[in-house]
């Protein structure tokens, strides 16, 4: 089976953490030889595997690449290379995405990029010594650290989500996390009444939501500056004050954690909850978000902000307080023996609202926070809020730079690794991670600040609960991860209950339920069995429903029939080992207990109830009282299984059948399984499909090895084939079966099949036949009336027609609105690039505008880059009108690839080959089409991507920057030979000295790359993205990488694959299909059955090739069941 989303990215960061892991205990062990240079490659090798983990990770990746470039840096004059230096700042780089909100100003640094490169050549030439370039490097690390990162791990729900930010994490209410800042300290509570008091608190939650939202954002200045408002007469949260002095104007701020923490206790705010809204302030603070007047300044006026070490002095201030303030601790312990006494004098069915109650206060909070804060006593849960705190002071110290912080930092998390080794086994809401504490510790180390202290024990941890019988169902519900037996931590599907407030539960229907309806079980049912088998004396259940007789005092098997069925509740423990017997399951029994790690997760309880015939074993997990019962009749909670079982059942008796029919049966089961699974993703994830099809295929096959005539198997096994693009192996097939078996001749979903693929042959003529005659012997089969329409449209509106249409019709030309953002990406691909040129010239007709006025960028590699180029073309300087249709393009590949394609001497190349053609036509031909036109002059953000041949890396050539740098501002032809020096085939350009190579070799599939490049201010919910592809093959399904270099270039020359990156470019459009809506990301691709290598030239290529892109572009058009072509097509003619 394929994984889903969420176990990819489970596996992903679960390898990339045990890649760490082993790295790490390396690079420990290459300390005790002192092997500089591989310590420094360790380094780099911890950091992008941390990148790889996932954003949760990528604080400590950048310290890891912080720690490898201060140890190359520092060491030994040999180690050194500017090539290994530019090699981790680029990773560096990469792991920080280059995003910020911190301003330079307010670091007291400068903001020139060469910042860190100027102190690596000044340290190495001796002008700065080893503290000061310290101090540079956790300069660096001052932009990102508190603005992309999260500072302890949460739980995993929101495992990105920045740690202080709790509220998120947990849904907690958000009265856990308000407070107030009083800067006129005038206290009459003693007057206030309970009403005006609840009044107080409501504003200041009021406040505190609108800080919280900002919070979220990222917004930090709007999130103090909305602590400033009046809750009470002269009260407010924060001050930000403003002095006006002659020329001069200055912001400070006035933070006074103590009083906060004394007011919010007044206003019964929990301890924990003061606590967190402390470390969200030292978060923010920390950020040093630039301050603004409230009114605009005159040009003359000097404005003076708050300085770096300001923030850092505010923050370290409000940590310090969270960490020795007394009355915190008192608080926490007046509640949790307010809880205690309470809840022992009341009735155990009447905690959970006694203890609901209790916390809420007049606050209202979620249901998942009440059962976290009924399981973890208030005590524990500041302790744990104090840990962040730690961690958020160390990183303070740390980022502030000097020998008195960093032994500071240093002390801190020592200490944090002793608290946490003494106090391992305890209930927990939030973890702190070890990585991160890692990381700390080894970049304090590399600055020669060693810690002995023993590192915290990785294994399995489970806590206490402290006050079991408020246990509920309303946290069951939201747990999904069970531990499996090896120890780890997996997945599982959500429990179903047995809900006492239902009358009607039928719990072997629920059993029935979790099996996917397998058994078709319900009581009645699983009665009827019971004494089927009871009469046919099968053991061991005779024996067990014998023992249940007796403990009940039944007379015999009629009277447990009428007592079974007329008890509400009869589903208990003691029947499953016959449900086991009867039915070849697995019960394992678990308890819900408190994890390290991962919060509230299901544990096994080491009983395990098998009594199934079977050796492939189909478990289902029994929620159950941790109490033992000697008889068995305790009650059951609920159910659940690890995945979907249907499968592993259908093995399980497929194992079993010893009877050839239903052997085929079970088989086609298992290959109508694998085939929905493939109709699933097979739209958005071709390419992962393909395997899942190819596994539908075998089963199919399986069942045709015994028995070749069974009908919904040979359909099965064409369906695969033509998903598979395996055009040809289909049609022998069905014409083979066709001569000797009538009855799958006369099948109308074989006339159907036989249709489409004719359709996909482009003989339409024999495709509308068959489809003629599914109608005849279905006369209601609607996907057979669907496909018939299509084929008669490509028969009426051929290429050759369409294309007269594209020559002749009249465009409108409008810049885009700017109220949202349109993207078009085409991939490289050489002579299909005539694929990206028609769809585009559809698309023209439809909306009846140029293309430049549907997108606001445009962005291409190699072919890719010329019909990106070609539409992003003006008319000429000065003249913001669009030189070229798309048909245009269309007739540049049918009538002029020939020019582009000829054929060279054998010339010396830097990368050792012989490119097959000469360069001097195709800039020629650019030369034609573009003239002198220059980047700047495009009509749209252009974006073109090539390689440096010298650097290995890919290079952008941006209308942007080129707006803003003449020295970029390259000729459309200059840009054009560099993206399309394809390797093997043309020679490399060279442009200002610099040697550069197809674009394809790194980024093929551009459209990453343009969607990051957004400008900033674009919000993303307005961006939309069309990537286009050029034609994809893939020979080897099982291993769907294979080979596909035919339609690129050849690969058997080392010095090329020295540049070609080691990420599929597929994974792109996966990793955009996530991140985007579906109607806002739309990938077209054609899947082909053989490969078209770059230079096929024929023109019965060309035609076959215009022929399937208008093809697809149609078929897209007939299956448009959710409007999302027409729902594309209506927002390009609204741009």
């Amino acid at each position: 089976m394929s994984l889903n989303k969420k176990e990819l990215e489970y596996n992903q960061h679960h390898y990339a953490i045990l890649a760490y892991k082993h790295y790490r205990a390396a690079a420990r062990e290459l300390k005790a030889i002192a092997d500089e240079k591989k310590s420094v490659e360790l380094e780099i090798c911890m950091a992008r595997s941390l990148y790889q983990a996932g954003d949760c990770c990528r604080l400590e990746a950048q310290i890891y690449a912080i720690i490898g470039i201060f140890l190359l840096v520092t060491s030994d004059k040999t180690c050194f290379t500017q090539e290994q230096f530019e090699k981790i700042e680029n990773l560096r780089q990469e792991i920080c995405c280059i995003r910020t909100v911190l301003s330079a100003a307010s670091l007291n640094i400068s903001a020139n990029k060469s910042m860190l490169h100027q102190a690596v050549m000044d340290y190495r030439k001796g002008s700065i010594t080893v503290q000061q370039f310290q101090n540079a490097l956790l300069s660096e690390l001052r932009f990102i650290i508190f603005n992309e990162y999260s500072h302890s791990d949460i739980s995993e729900i929101e495992a990105s989500t920045r740690v202080t930010n709790i509220s998120s994490s947990f849904g907690i209410g958000i009265s856990y996390l308000v407070g107030d800042i009083l800067l006129k300290h005038e206290f009459h509570h003693e007057n206030q009444t309970n009403t005006e008091k609840s009044k107080i608190r409501e504003r200041i939650n009021k406040i505190m939501k609108d800080a919280l939202d900002h919070y979220i954002k990222g917004q930090y200045v709007a999130f103090l500056h909305s602590l400033t408002v009046f809750y009470a007469e002269t009260k407010i949260l924060i001050g930000i004050k403003e002095y006006r002095s002659d020329d001069n104007h200055k912001i400070s701020l006035d933070i006074r954690p103590r009083q906060i923490i004394k007011e919010l206790l007044y206003y019964e705010f929990s301890s924990e909850g003061i606590a967190n809204f402390l470390v969200l302030i030292g978060e923010v603070l920390l950020s040093a978000p630039q301050l603004k007047p409230k009114n605009n300044l005159t040009t003359n006026i000097c404005l003076e902000l708050p300085k770096y070490s300001d923030f850092t002095h505010f923050a370290t201030l409000v940590f310090d307080e969270i960490l020795k303030n007394t009355q915190l601790i008192e608080a926490a312990n007046n509640f949790d023996s307010k809880i205690t006494s309470t809840t022992l004098c009341v009735k155990p069915d009447q905690c959970g609202q006694v203890e609901k109650s209790l916390l809420n206060n007049a606050f209202s909070v979620s249901n998942t926070y009440t059962v976290e804060k009924s399981i973890i006593s208030a005590v524990v849960r500041l302790k744990e809020v104090k840990l962040v705190a730690k961690i958020n002071y160390a990183i303070a110290k740390l980022i502030s730079g000097g020998i008195e912080n960093l032994q500071e930092s240093a002390n801190m998390i020592k200490g944090i690794k002793e608290e946490l080794a003494k106090d391992l086994i305890e209930e927990k809401m939030y973890v702190i991670s070890e990585i991160r504490l890692q990381a700390l510790i080894d970049i304090l180390a590399a600055f020669g600040f060693n810690d002995d202290t023993l590192s915290i024990n990785n294994e399995v941890i489970f806590f206490k609960q402290i006050i079991p019988q408020l246990e509920s169902n309303n946290y069951i519900k939201i747990i999904d991860k069970v531990l499996i037996d090896d120890g780890k931590v997996s997945h599982c599907e959500p429990a179903i209950l047995f809900d006492d407030d239902n009358d009607d539960i039928d719990e072997f229907a629920l059993l029935d339920q979790v099996l996917d309806g397998m058994l078709r079980l319900d009581k009645t049912k699983f009665v009827r069995d019971v004494r089927n088998n009871y009469y046919k004396n099968v053991e061991p259940l005779k024996s067990f429903i014998t023992d249940i007789i007796t403990r009940e005092h039944l007379a015999d098997i009629k009277a447990w029939k009428t007592s079974f069925l007329k008890e509400k509740y009869s589903l208990t423990f003691q029947y499953l080992p016959i449900l086991s017997v009867m039915y070849n399951l697995i019960f394992i029994a678990c308890i819900i207990e408190f994890h390290r790690e991962h919060k509230l997760i299901f544990v096994p309880n080491k009983k395990v109830l098998d009594f199934s015939n079977g050796a492939a074993k189909t478990s289902i997990y029994v929620l159950t009282e941790t109490k033992s019962d000697r008889n068995n009749i305790r009650t059951i909670n609920g159910i659940f299984v690890t995945s979907k079982v249907s499968l592993n059942y259908i093995y399980n008796q497929l194992e079993l059948a010893n009877d050839p029919k239903i052997k085929v049966d079970l088989l086609n089961q298992i290959a109508d399984y694998y085939r929905h699974e493939a109709e699933k993703i097979d739209k958005n994830h071709h390419l992962e499909s393909l395997k899942i099809w190819i596994r539908a295929l075998k089963f199919y096959n399986d069942v045709l090895a015994i028995n070749r005539n069974h009908l919904p198997a040979m359909l099965g096994h064409v369906t695969c084939l033509i998903k598979l693009s395996k055009y040809t192996l289909a049609e022998k097939f069905l014409i083979e079966n066709t001569e000797r078996k009538a009855y799958f001749r006369d099948s109308p979903e074989r006339w159907f099949l036989l249709g489409v693929l004719k359709r996909k042959l482009q003989n339409y003529d024999e495709a509308k036949n068959a489809m003629e005659n599914a109608l005849k012997l279905k006369t209601n089969y609607i996907e057979a009336k669907h496909e018939l329409d299509l084929i008669l449209r490509l028969k009426k509106e051929t290429v050759a027609k369409r294309m007269q249409i594209y020559k002749n019709m009249t465009l409108i030309h409008a810049e885009p609105r700017s109220s949202q953002y349109n993207i078009l990406s085409i991939d490289g691909g050489g002579i299909r690039g005539l694929i990206p040129a028609m769809w585009m010239s559809e698309l023209e007709r439809r909306t009846g505008m140029n293309s430049s006025s549907m997108f606001h960028m445009m962005a291409g590699t190699s072919t890719g880059a010329i019909v990106a180029a070609s539409l992003s073309l003006p008319t000429r300087f000065g003249i913001r009108q669009p030189r070229y249709k798309a048909a245009n393009i269309v007739e540049l590949y049918t009538c002029h690839s020939e020019k582009v394609f000829t054929r060279a001497s054998k010339l010396p190349s830097l990368f050792g080959f012989w490119p097959i053609y000469r360069a001097e036509e195709k800039k020629a031909l650019f030369d034609e089409y573009f003239g002198n036109t220059r980047l700047s002059q495009a009509l749209t953000e252009l974006i073109i991507t090539t390689v440096n041949s010298g650097s290995s890396t890919t290079e952008l050539f941006r209308r942007s920057e080129s707006l803003i740098d003449p020295g970029k501002d390259y000729t459309f032809t200059d840009m054009l030979m560099c993206t399309t020096a394809a390797p093997t085939y043309f020679p490399p350009y060279n442009l200002n000295n610099s040697i550069f190579v197809d674009g394809g070799v790194q980024a093929n599939n551009p459209t990453m790359i343009a969607y990051s490049t957004c400008p900033k201010n674009i919000d993303r919910n307005d961006i939309f993205v069309l990537s286009l592809g050029t034609g994809d093959y893939v020979p080897d399904p099982l291993n769907p990488n294979a080979e596909r270099n035919l339609l690129f270039w050849t690969i058997n020359n080392s010095n090329v694959l020295k540049v070609i990156f080691d990420g599929p470019q597929n994974n792109i459009d996966y990793q955009l299909s996530n991140m985007l809506d579906s109607d806002k990301y739309h990938r077209w691709q054609i899947w082909l059955e053989n490969p078209i290598i770059l230079d096929d030239v024929r023109k019965e290529t060309l035609d076959h090739l215009m022929e399937l892109t208008h093809a697809h572009f149609e078929e897209m058009d007939t299956a448009d069941s959710k409007n999302r072509l027409g729902k594309l097509i209506e927002r390009l003619k609204d741009t």
